[in-house]
């Protein structure tokens, strides 16, 4: 399509994913799942111990549900959602008004959970009470496990979509690009959202949707 608007031989254009721009510009080194669930394994255990000496949960039982967290932290940083607000311990059905900016029906959906899940102390299930202690310390893993990922200079994706906006908002980070053309999208995560719009204004990106033309 390039050869024929420009009728003349040319050098075509660096053609990347939107994930791998972002890679680019993190300068991280990005590991497969397992590595990733063992480095969230070892904060953790580091975490439960702390609590409780005696714990031990052997990493092929955690494998599982610590996948599970990994792709739960990705999207809650591509999509630049408050992890502190979304680890909350809701002690209180009064604060999920204050900590959520849902509608009337998603709030109405979010009280229903706590209350299935809380109920009355005396009457939760072991399930239910190990969900609660988990939850409660989710946050301090999340930071815990992206802490020990920066510091071997290692990310999953969300993280460095998320350390991206930040850099770019706060106009920390260069782009080693005089123009970046994002073509072929449809649906944008919160963060790639972020990152077009700031080097839009910055007058150094030009946007082609892959919508139909109304």
């Amino acid at each position: 399509a390039l050869a024929k608007a420009y009728r003349q031989t040319l050098w075509a254009p660096r053609m990347i994913s939107i994930q791998d721009f972002v890679r680019e510009l993190s300068g991280w080194d990005f590991p497969e799942m397992l590595p990733l669930v063992f480095e969230l394994y070892q904060v953790y255990i580091h975490k439960k111990k702390a609590e409780d000496p005696e714990w031990n949960e052997p990493f092929e039982r955690f494998y599982a549900w610590g996948e599970m967290l990994v792709k739960d932290f990705d999207e809650i940083d591509k999509y630049y959602v408050d992890a502190e607000k979304l680890f909350t311990n809701v002690r209180d059905l009064k604060e999920i008004d204050n900590i959520f900016q849902f509608d009337e029906d998603e709030l109405e959906h979010i009280r229903r959970f706590w209350t299935a899940l809380r109920g009355k102390k005396e009457d939760l299930t072991e399930v239910q009470e190990e969900f609660l202690r988990i939850w409660q310390i989710l946050n301090e893993i999340y930071e815990g496990f992206k802490h020990q990922l920066a510091q071997r200079h290692q990310a999953y994706d969300g993280m460095a979509y998320r350390y991206i906006v930040d850099r770019i908002e706060a106009e920390k980070l260069p782009i080693p690009f005089e123009k970046v053309v994002f073509a072929g999208f449809n649906a944008l995560s919160k963060a790639e959202e972020l990152i077009m719009q700031h080097l839009l204004n910055q007058k150094k990106a030009i946007v082609y949707w892959d919508v139909d033309r109304t």
